[in-house]
C-alpha cells in the first residue's frame, strides 16, 4: 500500500511539471515568430527607404528653370529687328521718367526691354549713367563695363539685377535719336542669361 502510495505520488509530480514545460511552449513559439516578424519588417522598411532615395529626383534651381526655358523655346524677329525668345511675354509699359512707353518681353524677373530716346540720349555724359531710368522704374545703380566702339554697357540696376545694355543711334535730318535695348536679370542667372546677351549684342 506504501509503495502504491508513492507511485501514485510520482506519477502526479510528473504530470504536473510535464504540463508546465507545454504552457511554456507556445510562449516561446510565440516569442520567436514575433521577432522574426519585426526583424523582417525592419528589413522591408530599409529596403524601401534604399528605393525611396535612388528614384528620388533632385531638386531644380531657378537657373535651371531658365535654361530649359530657353532649351525648348524659339526665338522669334520683333518689328525693330532684335530677337526674342517666344516664351518671354510682350507688354506695353510706361515708366517714372515720362519720357514715353518700353515694349518689354518678361519672364518672371527676366526682362528685355527696348525703347526709342530722344537725342540728349546721343550724348555718354548723359545716357546711360547711374539714376538713370533704362525699363519700367527700373533705374541704372552701377556702371560696371563699357565698350564705346560697340556701345555696350554693362552693370548693376537699383535692386541688385544686372543689366546689359546696347546704343544705337539713329542719323535724322533735324536730330538724331537713340534706340535703347537692355537685357535685365539676376545675378542668379548669370549662365542661363548668356544667351539674351548674346540676343542684345547682335542686335
Amino acid at each position: 500500500m506504501k509503495q502504491y502510495s508513492i507511485l501514485v505520488l510520482s506519477l502526479a509530480v510528473w504530470l504536473v511539471s510535464g504540463c508546465k514545460q507545454e504552457t511554456k511552449q507556445p510562449k516561446e513559439i510565440k516569442d520567436s515568430v514575433k521577432t522574426m516578424i519585426q526583424t523582417d519588417n525592419r528589413v522591408i522598411e530599409t529596403k524601401v527607404a534604399d528605393i525611396d532615395t535612388e528614384v528620388k529626383e533632385p531638386v531644380r534651381t531657378s537657373v535651371d528653370e531658365l535654361a530649359e526655358q530657353l532649351d525648348k523655346s524659339t526665338t522669334v524677329r520683333t518689328s525693330s529687328g532684335f530677337m526674342v525668345p517666344k516664351f518671354m511675354k510682350f507688354e506695353e509699359k510706361y515708366g517714372d521718367d515720362g519720357l514715353g512707353t518700353y515694349d518689354t518681353y518678361s519672364w518672371n524677373d527676366v526682362m528685355i526691354c527696348y525703347r526709342f530716346y530722344g537725342a540728349w540720349a546721343t550724348m555718354d555724359d548723359c545716357f546711360p549713367k547711374p539714376d538713370v531710368e533704362i525699363a519700367p522704374f527700373v533705374n541704372i545703380q552701377s556702371i560696371t563695363y563699357h565698350s564705346p566702339s560697340k556701345q555696350i554697357w554693362s552693370g548693376y540696376v537699383s535692386d541688385g539685377r544686372i543689366f546689359y545694355l546696347k546704343r544705337k543711334i539713329t542719323v535724322g535730318e533735324n536730330v538724331d535719336h537713340a534706340l535703347v535695348l537692355v537685357a535685365i536679370y539676376p545675378k542668379k542667372y548669370k549662365k542661363s542669361a548668356t544667351r539674351l546677351v548674346n540676343m542684345v549684342s547682335k542686335w
